[in-house]
């Protein structure tokens, strides 16, 4: 099957980009909306960063993103 597996209520979500897109969409949010609930501590490019790879949050705004898209934070 495809790719389109929800990721919400997975206790251990491990972060990667395309964790990060899957959870937005599967909240059927688009990515300024996630901006803007994150109180715009994050920009909308920092954001599309993070789901294309390019870089990765900071520990601030992995647990704001966490937050927002109902992740689980992943035990380390």
């Amino acid at each position: 099957m495809g790719r389109t597996k929800s990721i919400q209520g997975d206790r251990k979500t491990m972060l990667t980009p395309e964790t990060i897109k899957q959870a937005r969409m599967d909240k059927g949010l688009k990515q300024i909306e996630v901006v803007k609930r994150g109180g715009y501590s994050f920009t909308l490019n920092s954001y599309r960063n993070w789901e294309l790879g390019a870089t990765r949050p900071n520990e601030e705004n992995e647990k704001k993103l966490r937050e927002i898209l109902s992740l689980e934070l992943n035990e380390r």
